[in-house]
């Protein structure tokens, strides 16, 4: 009879092949506290039964989902306790652990109180090429001006928020502290100019670099984006938006209360903000409550634009008025769903669908460049909002996003959606 000396108890264990009908007492298996009824290990010395593939797990492992730290093995009696005492800050199934072999790494220690440092971590090495100049802002001394790999000219550090301005990395407004290029209309919020140049993402195991430019479709919130990238190393096409990259395993999420929001490929219900079923996709759901949302919803902007309004659009949650005929979008004049989130401008008391603010090309961002094989000169995308030139394609109007070629004597301007130039972009 096999025998096991198991890291979570201090007897020798016996393998066993438990018969139904045979009489033997069940027992609970001290890893998942579930009935023992198939094959197990048991202590001959007292009532410590578990579950063979229980004890097979591995002690410790490195996860995507938890990157600083590995993960340690622990009995539901010993987490309880570590609970009480407020020593927990990250728990996980070991059926959600390692469901994935491919997702995570045993960790191998000899002596277990001797940490060797591993090669699952990697040190991250910051897009910033070199800090310029530092200066004091309040208590810490930050890099005032920088050389950036994403661009040619230094970058300046300011605090201005800039609400008609965009973040050349996120594509999102830029409404905290910014590096900005003195000689062109280039921005990157603080954070997405110290991005890593390769990070491991929570939902891979593979590392993935990050791409400066480019017209990409992001795999999670299914928007074709500009602006910076998170591609795989293994060039197998995966490729997210730092909307999404930038979303953890699990996060506190503020909606109409507080929630704490974790990763569930499994959970089958309705999103929260769109109303729509969810059904074995990518969403993050409340441990607490029945909140859920699809990771396109998760990734959408607080604070958004639309030329039909002159002031920012916030976030709206829930419709408190209860007036029927007030439940229409100022843009498409369509009902609107009052339980479903909304953008809302607050001075004007405009409510707007999400969709009609944010169409599939509001993550690319005007001004970026791109080379089409079909015209000599770099064109620059434009979203025409008044003036509506011809499209050199198919002779209708220019209205929305479009690319334009800005040498002095070419009038070229083509629909983005007539070219077509990248496989995925689909009406």
């Amino acid at each position: 009879m096999a025998e096991l000396h198991h890291m979570s108890h201090h007897h020798p264990l016996l393998f066993k092949e438990y018969t139904s009908g045979s009489g033997d007492a069940t027992y609970d298996c001290a890893a998942c506290e579930e009935k023992v009824l198939s094959l197990s290990y048991s202590s001959g010395e007292c009532r410590f039964y578990l579950h063979k593939k229980c004890a097979e797990v591995p002690s410790e492992i490195h996860h995507p989902a938890h990157r600083d730290h590995p993960l340690l093995l622990l009995p539901p009696s010993e987490i309880r306790k570590r609970e009480v005492d407020c020593r927990l800050s990250f728990v996980t199934h070991i059926k959600c652990s390692v469901e994935n072999k491919s997702l995570y790494q045993v960790v191998e220690i000899e002596n277990p109180d001797e940490h060797e440092e591993s090669d699952w971590m990697y040190e991250p090495k910051s897009c910033i090429i070199c800090a310029i100049e530092e200066i004091k802002i309040r208590d810490d001394v930050i890099a005032g001006e920088i050389e950036h790999v994403s661009h040619e000219h230094n970058l300046i550090f300011s605090e201005d928020i800039k609400y008609n301005k965009y973040c050349n990395g996120c594509v999102l407004s830029v409404l905290s502290s910014f590096y900005y290029c003195p000689h062109c209309d280039f921005f990157l919020h603080k954070a997405c100019a110290e991005l890593p140049i390769m990070c491991q993402l929570w939902f891979d195991a593979k590392p993935f670099n990050l791409l400066t430019e480019g017209i990409f479709k992001c795999l999670l919130c299914l928007y074709k984006c500009s602006g910076f990238s998170y591609q795989s190393v293994d060039d197998d096409g995966l490729c997210f938006c730092l909307r999404c990259a930038s979303i953890s395993h699990g996060f506190t999420y503020q909606a109409d209360e507080l929630h704490y929001l974790f990763f569930d490929n499994k959970h089958e219900g309705k999103c929260n903000a769109c109303g729509k079923d969810i059904s074995h996709e990518f969403a993050h759901k409340c441990k607490d409550c029945t909140f859920a949302l699809h990771m396109r919803c998760v990734s959408l902007p607080r604070t958004a634009w639309h030329k039909c309004d002159e002031h920012p659009l916030m976030h709206a949650y829930q419709d408190p008025d209860d007036y029927p005929l007030r439940h229409f979008c100022d843009i498409c004049e369509e009902e609107r769903d009052p339980q479903q989130w909304f953008y809302h401008c607050e001075t004007c008391d405009n409510a707007m669908h999400i969709k009609c603010v944010l169409d599939k090309y509001s993550f690319i961002k005007a001004g970026s460049k791109y080379a089409y094989e079909d015209h000599p000169h770099t064109l620059t995308f434009v979203k025409k909002t008044y003036y509506y030139p011809q499209c050199v394609v198919c002779d209708e109007p220019c209205q929305g996003l479009a690319l334009e070629c800005q040498e002095n004597a070419c009038k070229y301007i083509v629909h983005w959606s007539c070219i077509k130039p990248y496989d995925g972009d689909s009406e």
